[in-house]
């Protein structure tokens, strides 16, 4: 624990040195380097928090919410010409040949 803190510190007064090269208010490079290096620890908890709610509340994501679209998926093919034939039509739309399961 107290490795990462040490860690962290050391990055945050790195990046604090390297505002104040380019001359940037020293209040303001120190706001700036801390929320840099404390944005993740602040952000991944909130946004697991999020998840989890989302998880055991059954949200869907939009993606989830799209209305389908209605597509005729063809479920046969002529013998003659090889075109789709959809739904329950008994000729090909391509050849006008019968499809008819019995003949």
């Amino acid at each position: 624990m107290w490795i990462t803190f040490v860690g962290l510190s050391i990055v945050a007064l790195f990046l604090f040195n390297r505002f104040l090269r380019y001359n940037i208010s020293v209040p303001i490079a120190l706001i700036i380097s801390v929320a840099i290096v404390a944005l993740p620890f602040i952000l991944l908890p909130i946004f697991a928090v999020w998840l989890l709610f989302r998880m055991v509340t059954g949200s869907k994501t939009p993606l989830q919410r799209r209305p389908s679209v209605n597509v005729e998926i063809p479920s046969r093919f002529c013998p003659r010409c090889g075109a789709d034939v959809v739904g329950d039509r008994d000729t090909c739309s391509g050849c006008g040949n019968s499809v008819r399961v019995g003949q």
